[in-house]
């Protein structure tokens, strides 16, 4: 392989299959070339330049998670991993609970949550994380409401010093009270809410 040639990796069968030629890839080309790893999709995994690692870890994203959640949010956010949507779909690829497979009718409420979730932990310093392997209705039951058919109703972040709420609240289709006051939220509200 040539110098700063970009290879291509087209492979999801197997992440161990994956692992093994990306530590011979490395123990051969880390150190004197440079290279770019991509997936299937074209997204670049990992990326070098000579010695300077541009990105030292990588994950492989469900094809299907990426094709349902890129209904809500913009492929490009979802793949940066850098977003609170983009860690969202990172931990729903590596939760292996029923609920954050592509076939649960939870699948489009737990990312949202999941998103408010990491929007939160950057915003509030003293955020305990609510993500885990139960459904959704369990996470906090101070800020979380469901109906009898185990769908998010309810929403209370009032008080909480906020500046903003991910845009992909107003796909919660069953939610009936979001509460959002005493925060110092800037920019616009989606125009969806309320609909």
């Amino acid at each position: 392989v040539k110098d700063g040639t970009e290879c291509n990796f087209f492979s999801t069968a197997a992440l161990n299959e994956f692992d093994d030629f990306y530590d011979d890839f490395c123990d051969d080309f880390y150190d004197q070339h440079s290279y770019k790893i991509y997936d299937n999709v074209g997204s670049v995994l990992v990326q070098s330049v000579g010695n300077q690692s541009l990105s030292s870890s990588f994950s492989v994203i469900s094809s299907c998670l990426l094709a349902k959640l890129s209904n809500i949010t913009n492929q490009t956010v979802l793949e940066d991993k850098s977003t609170a949507q983009g860690k969202a779909i990172r931990w729903l690829n590596t939760d292996k609970s029923q609920f954050s497979q592509c076939q649960s009718n939870f699948l489009n409420q737990r990312y949202v949550l999941a998103s408010l979730d990491f929007t939160l932990n950057e915003e509030i310093t003293t955020w305990s994380s609510w993500l885990s392997s139960d459904n959704e209705c369990r996470w906090n039951s101070d800020v979380i409401g469901c109906n009898q058919d185990s769908f998010i109703s309810l929403i209370d972040l009032g008080n909480q010093n906020l500046n903003m709420v991910p845009s992909e609240i107003y796909r919660l289709t069953n939610l009936e009270s979001l509460d959002l006051g005493y925060n110092s939220l800037t920019g616009p509200i989606p125009s969806e809410l309320g609909q």
